[in-house]
């Protein structure tokens, strides 16, 4: 028996509801005499799965079902819990909340020995705006201008944004600059003014190459 098959069988039925033990047993190319066997001892073990005959029949885990805590060791716990402390500073509200709500379920309030904060010492009023601005472009593909303090002096910009990154203890933008029709990575701290404008990009499968 895999454990490892185990956790796939539940995740796999989480993600897609319903399948017949043929799909799964191609899925983990396994015999669907496994997949059956592997079905009766997750259902030994508590899980709430079940499967339906018939045409329209299949493999099922109850819709209120949830991944329980026993399913992570307690170092997994910790570490989970430790992450989302750490993307705090990202998005506030929701991971704040999801820590609240793991904590709970795990029993766990010890991780107040981290805190991570990725702002600089001497902070800027509008750096968390910058961010929000550049994290929308992000997620919703718009383009951006830009002043930016360059080596050559300030410049306007026109870029396509792709990715936020945290590097040597400071902020990062890599996007596709429209003027230089190539991919350049801005430390956000030398940006200002930026706009989200309405013009839409299509998000391409270019290469972005890593900071040097």
């Amino acid at each position: 028996m895999s454990t490892t098959r185990l956790f796939g069988l539940i995740y796999h039925l989480l993600n897609h509801e319903k399948a017949t033990t043929s799909e799964l047993a191609k899925q983990f190319e396994v015999s669907t005499r496994t997949i059956t066997r592997d079905i009766n001892t997750l259902s030994s073990i508590g899980v709430p799965i079940y499967t339906e005959t018939g045409r329209n029949g299949g493999v099922y885990l109850l819709s209120s079902f949830v991944l329980d805590k026993v399913l992570l060791s307690e170092e997994e716990r910790k570490n989970l819990l430790l992450a989302l402390k750490g993307i705090r500073q990202l998005t506030p509200q929701i991971s704040g909340e999801s820590l609240a709500k793991l904590q709970s379920l795990f029993q766990q309030n010890d991780t107040d020995w981290l805190e991570v904060d990725f702002s600089t010492w001497h902070r800027r009023e509008n750096g968390n705006d910058t961010f929000d601005l550049l994290k929308k472009s992000i997620l919703t593909n718009h383009v951006i201008t830009f002043d930016y303090i360059s080596k050559q002096g300030p410049q306007k910009r026109v870029c396509q944004p792709y990715k936020l990154l945290f590097r040597s203890q400071a902020w990062y933008l890599q996007a596709f600059d429209q003027q230089k029709n190539a991919f350049r990575t801005f430390k956000i701290s030398r940006m200002s003014q930026v706009h989200v404008t309405e013009q839409h990009f299509f998000r391409s499968l270019r290469l972005i190459l890593p900071l040097n």
